[in-house]
Order: C-alpha cells, then structure tokens, then sequence
C-alpha cells in the first residue's frame, strides 16, 4: 500500500509539474509581452501626470492673478460666461470663414 501511494503521489506531483510549465509557456501575457505592456502603461501615466502637473500650475497662476486683481477676475468670468454690462455690444469672434 505504500507503493501504491507513493506511485501517486509521484504521478500527482509530475502531472501538476507538467502543468505549470505547460501553462507557463503557454500564457502571451507572462513574461516579456506582460512586462512590455507594463512599461507602456507606466509611461501613459506618467505623461498623463506631467500633463495634470502642468495645469495644475497654470490654474495656481490664474487663482493668484485673480485673487491680485478683482477686475482681471470680472474679465476672466465675463469672458467664460459671455455676460455683457448693460450698455455694451458682445462682439463674437468669428472663425475666419
């Protein structure tokens, strides 16, 4: 009986054996390709968050403009809202056609 349960455990171990390798090999997304898509991501992101660092400061700029200067900040929401004064003409840029 000892044989016998030596024999399958040694068949179980090589059969799970056979499969890791087989699996292992088998998978595009393991090693190499994996890793390349990896660094492919990484880089997007660290574009992406060059890209946020960058507006972020525009937007610190902007805030401490306007927070200088109440008329820079009337002009800026006038400007993004398109609200005129009473008495004047809102004149829409045209688009060069």
């Amino acid at each position: 009986m000892n044989a016998r349960v030596c024999y399958l455990f040694s068949l179980l171990f090589l059969a799970g054996g056979a499969w890791f390798v087989y699996s292992a090999a088998s998978d595009p997304r393991d090693g190499a390709v994996r890793t390349a898509e990896l660094k492919k991501d990484i880089q997007k992101h660290r574009d992406q968050n060059a890209r946020l660092a960058l507006e972020i400061e525009e937007m610190r700029v902007l805030l401490k403009e306007t927070k200088a200067n109440p008329a820079r900040m009337e002009e800026l929401a006038r400007r993004r809202l398109q609200l005129i004064k009473p008495g004047e003409v809102f004149i829409l840029p045209s688009d060069g056609n």
